[in-house]
């Protein structure tokens, strides 16, 4: 039965994705999206199975436990269908007394998270695994398909909205390179935030291109939709977002306007965080947010913990903690650092990172092809999703999960680089 349901969803979904593929893509044959779809599976059952296997211990494994939170969500389904939908949608308070000996039995359903809720992440995820659970079953690999599928929808609204943009770069391997990453391949395929998370991003992404063409309506319905799944499942995804966003739908295509309205809107923003009120309350919630992870990994002995730098009140000792911040997020876990298999498959990655980020920057000269206002899109996220990342985490397992997103917004980079250029027919 098992067996019959994936392989029932697994039609569907390939259905779907070969049509969103031809509007999308149209240059890309069917073959190339089933090959990395088919990729993206494995790639997910792979690190449930290390989950599984390897790292036994169920404190290390979100993997796990999202999947088991969603299940035992399932319960309130079978006593009762009408409070199942007002526990989904945070009503009367998730029915927290009513069901409190299913939510004890969770790891992400927090007990001094009583309420409503609907933007705590962790709860959002175990309502989504519970709704998946419920079309599949259950099977774990039933999950993994339809993970593997809501981010590989996101790839395909990523690269469709950036081909547009790129009109010298083949789409076949501008699609690509939003999947293969090897982080971005492994987590954006499993049970994780990280799925939806890239679903949210790509729509979001795309509605932001479409609108740059002053397409309204086109572009906003999957912008609106983006953003609304990121602040679900990834919030500080869609926050370090918004200004990009922002910065790129209000410049021109003059090279001069573009630099002029990025230096006055980052300049602006800085004096907001360090000179204002609210500024303080920024910086105040990302300092309670890297105390929090420090005591999460204290607690829970993570593995593989790295030194986070403080987070700067003011914009004087700003540059070099920045510089701290950003080597963590994308240089860590230094090969001393490894604790386990994923730590040195990470640092295996981070060697690949540097090696095509060095590789891109000889070859700048063929970035002259993208618009200057769309590279600052996609490297203004990058920086300001690394910024957050390393000021606030401080576990080498968790940064590779949490700089996804920034990796996947600097693969366009890489290909346009190193890729070969589309041939005129």
């Amino acid at each position: 039965m098992d067996w019959f349901v994936w392989s029932l969803w697994f039609l569907i979904f390939t259905f779907f994705a070969l049509f969103i593929q031809k509007k999308l893509l149209p240059e890309i044959s069917y073959w190339v999206t089933f090959s990395l779809w088919t990729i993206k599976i494995l790639a997910g059952t792979a690190l449930w199975a290390i989950y599984v296997n390897y790292y036994t211990d169920e404190r290390t494994g979100d993997i796990i436990s999202y999947h088991r939170d969603g299940l035992e969500l399932l319960h309130i389904w079978r006593e009762s269908p009408v409070d199942y939908v007002k526990v989904l949608f945070g009503l009367e308070n998730n029915l927290e007394e009513r069901y409190a000996h299913y939510y004890n039995n969770m790891r992400y359903w927090y007990e001094e998270w009583k309420g409503s809720n609907l933007i705590i992440e962790f709860r959002n995820m175990v309502r989504l695994s519970s709704v998946v659970g419920l079309l599949t079953g259950g099977w774990v690999h039933s999950h993994t398909l339809f993970y593997s599928f809501f981010s590989l929808v996101g790839a395909l609204f990523l690269a469709g909205g950036l081909a547009r943009h790129l009109p010298l770069v083949r789409q076949d391997y501008l699609f690509a390179a939003t999947v293969l990453f090897p982080s971005v391949l492994a987590w954006t395929s499993a049970i994780m935030r990280e799925s939806p998370m890239m679903l949210g991003l790509g729509l979001a992404v795309y509605g932001t291109l479409t609108l740059k063409e002053r397409r309204i309506l086109a572009g906003l319905a999957p912008l609106t939709l983006g953003f609304l799944l990121l602040i679900l499942f990834k919030t500080h995804v869609a926050l370090t977002l918004t200004l990009p966003v922002i910065l790129f739908l209000a410049s021109s295509k003059s090279q001069k306007q573009v630099l002029v309205v990025h230096t006055l809107g980052v300049t602006l923003f800085l004096i907001v965080v360090f000179f204002t009120p609210p500024g303080n309350l920024i910086l105040h919630v990302v300092d309670k947010k890297r105390e929090n992870f420090l005591n999460v990994a204290e607690v829970w002995e993570a593995r593989s913990r790295v030194p986070v730098p403080e987070v700067p009140q003011n914009p004087w000792d700003a540059v070099p903690k920045a510089f701290h911040a950003l080597f963590n997020t994308f240089l860590q876990p230094l090969p001393w650092r490894v604790r386990g298999i994923m730590d040195g498959l990470a640092v295996l990655e981070n060697i690949l990172f540097l090696v095509l980020m060095s590789l891109t920057l000889i070859s700048w000269r063929k970035l002259k092809s993208m618009e200057i206002s769309l590279i600052l899109f996609l490297t203004g996220f990058a920086l300001w999703q690394g910024l957050l990342v390393g000021f606030t985490t401080s576990v080498a397992g968790a940064i590779v999960r949490y700089k996804v997103p920034a990796l996947v917004m600097l693969a366009p980079l890489i290909v346009t680089a190193l890729a070969p250029p589309r041939q005129n027919t």
